[in-house]
């Protein structure tokens, strides 16, 4: 017997009955762990680390965005039966979660988990506000959500996008073009320990590199799974070069044709089409200019320290 499989075998009776919700097609699960951001923190790693513990069902599905209403999601699972049905096959695991990173920037978010499950776990992650706003914005630029290429452009683009001006036709998640507002993380984690109290884990990238596997223990004792088990820390979801922003716009345009075109060509060729077409695009940079972080840093030095009081944890690292 594997490790795992003993680990499995031990989980403990009656765990799964928490919080059930009775539907039409029988009585599910209701989610009780909620991995809410920030994005480019290492969410995705702790969602693929907790989802390959034996005791923990995570959706398959990542970015439900069910929750922060307040929020425009184009992808989101608005319906809860069709929600709660990704938790279906959840069982008896100690616990049962998703990942969506607009929980933790959302205003409503945490009032609309405690109200839908108060028992709820909650898990924070965040990363040096300057690199993460940086690496979000590579990240939106290949996924579509951002058309300006160049970071500094974007940032001097806020005050339009506040106005709904500048809004990319392939946005996806609009709000979050506001870079600074989103790392502005001390308000966005008070409203999650006022909801949760002492059922929130933060956890800094910097710490996730520097020891993975205490960080991830950290969760597992706050959802009471075991902590032997320990998965293959390999990291998930690094930014790469995007393919042609000009060609994500067409796509956006001429949806009917880009269906067409994603059903008579297979997903190996139209991989190869998207590197090819950014070669022919500019590339956001890879490394952010050292000028830009620090005025970011010192733009948002403030709600550091205040989320360095909110953590009871000096970040001077941060700004150093």
């Amino acid at each position: 017997m594997t490790s795992r499989e003993a680990i499995a075998t031990s989980t403990r009776d009656g765990r799964g009955d928490r919080n059930p919700v009775t539907t039409p097609k029988g009585t599910i699960r209701k989610p009780d762990l909620f991995l809410v951001g920030a994005a480019k923190s290492g969410t995705t790693s702790m969602e693929a680390y907790l989802a390959a513990h034996p005791e923990i069902f995570m959706s398959a599905r990542s970015e439900t965005h069910h929750f922060g209403r307040d929020l425009t999601i184009k992808y989101r699972v608005e319906d809860t039966e069709e929600y709660l049905a990704l938790f279906s096959d959840a069982g008896q695991a100690v616990a049962a979660g998703e990942k969506s990173i607009g929980y933790l920037f959302s205003r409503t978010a945490s009032q609309e988990i405690l109200t839908f499950n108060p028992d709820a776990a909650i898990v924070i992650m965040l990363r040096n506000p300057a690199d993460m706003a940086f690496s979000l914005h590579r990240q939106f630029v290949r996924s579509g959500n951002e058309d300006i290429v160049d970071f500094s452009d974007a940032l001097a683009a806020q005050d339009d996008r506040k106005q709904g001006l500048r809004i990319p036709i392939t946005a996806h998640k609009p709000d979050m073009l506001q870079y600074l507002d989103v790392v502005r993380y001390a308000p966005q984690v008070e409203r999650y320990f006022e909801s949760f109290g002492d059922r929130v884990t933060v956890i800094l990238f910097d710490d996730l590199q520097a020891d993975s596997a205490a960080a991830y223990r950290r969760v597992l004792r706050m959802v009471g799974a075991d902590e032997r088990f320990l998965p293959e820390f390999t990291v998930h979801n690094p930014t790469v070069d995007m393919p042609s922003v000009a060609l994500r716009r067409q796509m956006a345009r001429f949806p009917v044709a880009a269906n067409v075109g994603r059903s008579l060509i297979n997903g190996q060729f139209r991989r190869k089409l998207r590197r090819a077409s950014a070669k022919f695009q500019p590339q956001p940079d890879r490394k952010i200019d050292p000028a830009v972080r620090q005025e970011l840093l010192s733009l948002l030095s403030d709600d550091i320290a205040q989320l360095s009081s909110l953590l009871s944890r000096d970040l001077t690292m941060w700004t150093g």
